[in-house]
């Protein structure tokens, strides 16, 4: 099973939203978040637009907004109790762990003690890149650096898919590489394409 992750910084041009079916056909994932579409609204043609599956399905999480990323993070405190947690939450963070994530390096700001402090308590576990450092660079400019986008797990998802890995992909359009989670050869039924109400918001 492949989960891809991805900024992609708008799709409401058609050119750009085939620029993102390619990308989401040449890694042939089973599911796809797609963060920051910049759309006010979805409907099925619009995903058939970017998914050939005839089998899809999405959901929506707004999880920009500071008050709704608060209420998610709060909700997963209160279920982390659960003896089984299957969790696997991927994305662009728009924050930092540590300052090697950064190519200006740096020192620990306070969001990313705060985010670290967030993982800590969720036991979740980050799952490096196997190729490449970082996952933003502003287009135009290949100076700046950062490791924004990544993979957490539970650790009864690690437990279970324990090779699971991370790689970073060819980015054709966006300041944010695509990221692909691969767990191994795991069938679940038909593919399905994710929509998370994130895509909408902007930053």
């Amino acid at each position: 099973m492949k989960i891809l992750s991805w900024n992609v910084r708008g799709i409401n041009g058609y050119k750009k939203r085939l620029k993102v079916k390619k990308t989401i056909m040449k890694s042939n994932p089973d599911v796809v978040l797609l963060q920051e579409t910049k759309l006010q609204q979805i409907d099925r043609i619009i995903i058939k637009s970017l998914w050939s599956s005839k089998d899809v399905g999405w959901a929506c999480l707004n999880s920009k907004d500071y008050r709704n990323r608060k209420r998610l993070w709060s909700e997963l405190r209160d279920i982390s109790g659960f003896s089984e947690k299957f969790w696997c939450l991927g994305g662009d963070f728009n924050v930092s762990r540590w300052p090697s994530d950064k190519s200006s390096g740096g020192r620990i700001t306070r969001s990313m003690r705060k985010f670290n402090c967030i993982i800590g308590e969720l036991d979740l576990t980050e799952v490096p890149l196997s190729n490449g450092k970082f996952t933003w660079s502003r287009m135009g400019n290949d100076s700046i650096h950062s490791l924004l986008d990544k993979f957490l797990l539970s650790k009864e998802w690690d437990n279970l898919f324990n090779n699971s890995r991370v790689s970073r992909v060819e980015r054709i359009t966006s300041d944010h590489f695509p990221i692909v989670l691969d767990v191994g050869d795991c069938t679940w039924g038909p593919s399905l394409f994710r929509f998370f109400n994130s895509w909408l918001k902007n930053k």
